[in-house]
């Protein structure tokens, strides 16, 4: 995240722990209103955006209200319509999603042969779009639909799986990576797992949406 100001989101946020940790920082750095307001995290499943809620909420901003809400994060477009309760009255608000300035993700370990039907649909659209081939994983699409929710120049870093390197499939999704985004920073652990509950090993990428007014920089 650059600028603090900028509405950030977490699309596939589980319980919460990545968009907590934005909003402390944020509420640091710009005040718990405008920290709140700026701060979005919604993910596919219902029961894990219960905790989010609770690890999104403290002291200062019980009385404000979260964006926070369920989507699956291929469905999530700019200018979708979302509700959520304002805890003052119990009122519901609606409001549309932004475009973001940045996007911090710890994104869903689901290999091609495990996809959903619900995400086969999404999948199989951004196949036809992309140069990704039918052995994808789930996070390499979700990677690309990103960047349409991104402004330009504006920034993704998401926790993935390290199963794109050494593929034919990850060769694709490399390159269909390089027609959206400026790669700044790949990080891969040398010295084995960082979470040891993930059945995968995993790589951190720090990506910035392209302008075609800029050239490239190099990856380090």
């Amino acid at each position: 995240i650059h600028n603090w100001l900028d509405d950030v989101a977490d699309t596939c946020c589980g319980t919460g722990t990545i968009p907590h940790e934005i909003i402390e920082i944020k509420k640091y750095k710009i005040g718990a209103s405008k920290a709140v307001e700026t701060t979005w995290a919604s993910d596919k499943y219902k029961m894990p955006l219960q905790i989010a809620n609770i690890s999104m909420t403290s002291y200062d901003t019980i009385n404000l209200a979260n964006r926070l809400f369920q989507m699956n994060a291929l469905e999530l477009k700019v200018g979708t319509t979302i509700n959520i309760v304002n805890p003052q009255n119990g009122n519901m608000m609606t409001i549309e999603v932004p475009r973001f300035g940045a996007i911090c993700s710890n994104l869903p370990f689901v290999a091609f042969e495990n996809l959903t039907a619900e995400d086969k649909v999404y999948t199989e659209k951004l196949q036809e779009e992309t140069d990704l081939d039918g052995k994808s994983d789930l996070s390499y699409y979700i990677t690309l639909h990103l960047a349409d929710l991104l402004k330009d120049e504006g920034y993704l870093g998401i926790i993935t799986s390290n199963s794109w390197l050494g593929t034919t499939s990850g060769d694709n999704f490399y390159h269909a990576l390089l027609k959206k985004f400026d790669l700044k920073q790949v990080h891969i652990s040398g010295r084995g797992r960082w979470f040891k509950n993930a059945d995968v090993v995993t790589t951190i990428l720090l990506l910035q949406k392209k302008n075609e007014t800029i050239q490239n920089s190099q990856t380090s």
